[in-house]
């Protein structure tokens, strides 16, 4: 088999070429990968993406600050160095800071 029956490279959606003030959501389903990771970058205690729901788990790694998750009826936070994963149905972050 060759390299790109192999792996996959993917760029940024937005065209950057760095890995700043990334903010993206990829699922990796269609890429054989059992995995999605998101994206987020944001300066701004309290941002973040709504409360929801995915029916697959997301994985998000903390390069900086720290993220509330809301996880059934707890909270759980996330800082900078740390990899989050969220299984099923488990509800998205709510702030960060």
């Amino acid at each position: 088999m060759t390299a790109s029956q192999l792996a996959r490279v993917i760029d940024r959606s937005d065209g950057r070429t760095d890995g700043e003030n990334w903010t993206d959501n990829w699922q990796g389903k269609p890429y054989g990968a059992g995995v999605s990771i998101i994206l987020e970058s944001t300066d701004r205690a309290g941002a973040g993406p709504r409360l929801h729901k995915h029916p697959y788990p997301e994985t998000f790694i903390l390069r900086r600050g720290s993220a509330l998750f809301t996880v059934g009826t707890d909270e759980l936070v996330g800082r900078a160095g740390q990899i989050t994963v969220l299984k099923v149905w488990g509800k998205r972050p709510s702030s960060r800071s």
